[in-house]
């Protein structure tokens, strides 16, 4: 766009006399963007499967273990994880840009319920790749989800500090989760407390999402 270039088909609403060319495009800043009640809602739900998601990884032996799975079982089913994440990641890609992006989120902390659930459960050798395919889904969708979601909302001159701002949430969640779970042994006598936290707070995300409506600038700047 600097140097008047478009991609094929792609019309400007305006160029000006240097030769540069403008879209009609609402570009949110990061204060602006942090009076919207979506960005929280959807940090929450971005930081859940960071903080469950890597406590499931980091404690899947033992978690298996619990259940009678060997640590064959657990390896194996974390290579089906992986192939049912890149599956999700190209099928969900073609989602995030058509439908509304809550309902994007419904669908991945519903997969992060559901792999809680089973965390719990899973006895039966065809539970493990109904788990596999939810959690390959939490992640194949999150990844594809957080690429997109920002720039589709906020416009995309301050997405350097909205997903800077964004991405403490994932970090938080990241260092936490897997010390959650290891309170959850210890104190608990196994990891269905945690297991059970997870799955509620997931609920939680899905109904904060289907009541979260999305961003209107001149909303947010007469509440200034």
């Amino acid at each position: 766009e600097d140097y008047g270039l478009l991609p094929d088909n792609m019309q400007p609403s305006k160029t000006k006399n240097d030769g540069t060319v403008e879209f009609d495009e609402e570009s949110w800043t990061l204060n602006e963007a942090m009076r919207t009640p979506i960005l929280w809602i959807f940090m929450f739900a971005k930081m859940l499967p960071s903080a469950w998601g890597t406590g499931l990884i980091l404690h899947q032996i033992s978690i298996f273990a619990e259940l009678n799975h060997s640590s064959q079982t657990a390896t194996e089913t974390y290579a089906l994880m992986s192939l049912f994440s890149a599956i999700s990641a190209i099928g969900f890609g073609y989602m995030v840009d058509t439908f509304k992006p809550s309902w994007v989120v419904v669908i991945q902390m519903s997969a992060m319920m559901i792999a809680n659930i089973l965390g719990i459960y899973m006895t039966e050798t065809w539970l493990l790749v109904v788990y596999a395919i939810s959690f390959g889904l939490v992640m194949g969708v999150g990844g594809v989800f957080d690429g997109a979601v920002w720039a589709n909302l906020y416009g995309r001159q301050h997405q350097g500090s909205i997903r800077g701002f964004v991405f403490t949430s994932g970090v938080i969640g990241s260092a936490i989760g897997p010390v959650i779970f290891g309170f959850s042994f210890d104190y608990a006598g196994g990891y269905a407390a945690v297991l059970w936290v997870g799955a509620f707070l997931s609920g939680l995300a899905i109904i904060m999402s289907l009541l979260a409506s999305e961003p209107r600038k001149q909303t947010v700047l007469a509440t200034k």
